[in-house]
């Protein structure tokens, strides 16, 4: 009898510690991926918005261009400036919200003590990313062979991820999301970086060319001699000093920090994977996603001042 209730009560301790470790496979991701997932949100955002607005700028540099040169106007010309067709534009903003889901997924598996959430969250996931693989299929262009190339791995790896978090299969959706997702997910970070980086260096090129057309005009002015008015060089002058310091501090803009720290952020999270998770190991981890936060939250004002000038 009392043999019977030592294996009894050893077989309940053996059950209650394979569930607790259980439990524990993923406790220490769960900070470090809250962060994760947050960095890459504001990585996303202001991803999207200078994306957004690269069109506008360069109809904008034309347009201003046009009417110092005293050139006509031409809506052709205008369509030839932009940068983006429209389905070009919504399949970017689809594989941004691509790399969200990545995140997302990777929070709900380390979450997994709500296993009816990830199953639904999970199909939704799945679904955004069959959308995107529509959407680039519909790409015809030469020029979106590269982004087609880079984009379609990264959606095929999410969709089969949710596949396994929607199975409730935890541990091998964690293992699948990085260590399968490092690599599609790091060229679609370095092509997403390049173009953003492009619309950037566009932006600042619209406030060179505002400084120079303001400069024009105050020493047009200035030229007037006896018949020039004070007011127009007051404020002409008062619009120089304001386009000086957006062009300063559009130097703080870079997205290249931001992807910088997300390309860290990435090789922080397969060492992890692959480490003996050590408390070493889980406070390097920890330090390496709360400084991607960091580092991408102070970009990311910075940026967020750009789209506004």
């Amino acid at each position: 009898m009392r043999q019977k209730r030592r294996t009894y009560r050893f077989t309940l301790l053996f059950l209650v510690l394979a569930v607790a470790l259980a439990g524990c496979a993923t406790v220490s991701w769960k900070v470090p991926i809250g962060n994760y997932k947050e960095a890459n949100t504001f990585v996303i955002e202001n991803t999207r918005t200078i994306i957004k607005q690269a069109n506008q700028v360069e109809r904008a540099i034309y347009i201003d261009k046009q009417v110092h040169d005293h050139s006509r106007i031409d809506l052709e010309d205008i369509q030839h400036a932009e940068v983006f067709f429209q389905d070009q534009l919504a399949a970017r903003m689809k594989a941004l919200d691509t790399m969200d889901a990545y995140g997302t997924l990777l929070l709900e598996i380390v979450n997994s003590d709500v296993p009816k959430s990830i199953a639904e969250n999970s199909g939704i996931v799945s679904q955004d990313a069959s959308n995107l693989l529509g959407m680039m299929a519909a790409l015809r262009d030469k020029e979106d062979a590269a982004f087609k190339s880079v984009a379609d791995p990264a959606a095929k790896l999410v969709s089969q991820v949710a596949g396994l978090a929607m199975d409730r299969k935890i541990r091998e959706a964690l293992d699948k999301a990085v260590e399968a997702g490092y690599e599609p997910m790091n060229r679609l970070i370095t092509l997403l970086g390049d173009e953003t980086y492009g619309a950037y260096k566009r932006k600042r090129n619209q406030l060179l060319q505002e400084q120079r057309y303001l400069l024009k005009d105050y020493n047009l002015e200035l030229k007037k001699g006896t018949s020039l008015k004070e007011d127009a060089l007051k404020k002409y002058a008062e619009q120089i000093k304001t386009e000086l310091n957006n062009w300063e501090e559009s130097a703080e803009a870079n997205p290249n920090l931001m992807f910088g720290a997300m390309t860290k952020a990435q090789v922080a999270l397969l060492a992890y994977t692959r480490s003996d998770k050590t408390p070493k190991d889980a406070d390097d981890f920890s330090y390496a996603m709360s400084d991607y936060l960091a580092r991408v939250k102070q970009v990311g004002v910075s940026m967020k001042n750009l789209s506004q000038f």
